[in-house]
């Protein structure tokens, strides 16, 4: 199979859980179709701090850890599962983000930066720093 040789997947997931039963549910379909040796980017990751009710809507303790356990456990499976690389979703807030007053009627997706649309650090910020620097080859 020389069609690609990098497979991105976009793997909304709970928490850490469900992401590694996605990623292994991916790794298997590409085992049984020929792509053992293809490598897996995870593009896409977040979660939100606020915003509309959804399983995705975390807090911001919530989306630190999350954070901090899903990149852990992605570089601690990355040989087992092939994974090339892993992409949090979003720096900064979305602009229409910023009205915290409003933030429970705002779609949860533009609430899942690492910093606020005012450019202040979340939690969540320090979760992935810190994180990136333990995880270092």
């Amino acid at each position: 199979m020389s069609s690609f040789d990098t497979l991105a997947v976009n793997p909304y997931a709970r928490n850490q859980g469900d992401l590694l039963r996605y990623v292994r549910s991916v790794r298997k379909s590409m085992n049984r179709y020929r792509a053992r040796r293809k490598k897996i980017w995870l593009t896409n990751l977040s979660w939100a701090d606020a915003g509309s009710r959804t399983p995705f809507n975390v807090g911001p303790q919530g989306q630190a850890a999350r954070i901090a356990d899903s990149f852990t456990a992605l570089w601690q499976n990355r040989k087992l599962l092939g994974i090339r690389g892993a992409v949090y979703s979003s720096w900064k807030d979305s602009a229409g983000a910023n009205d915290r007053t409003a933030a429970a009627q705002t779609d949860w997706r533009l609430h899942t930066g690492l910093v606020d649309g005012a450019n202040r650090p979340k939690p969540s910020l320090a979760a992935f720093g810190q994180t990136a620097l333990a995880l270092r080859p």
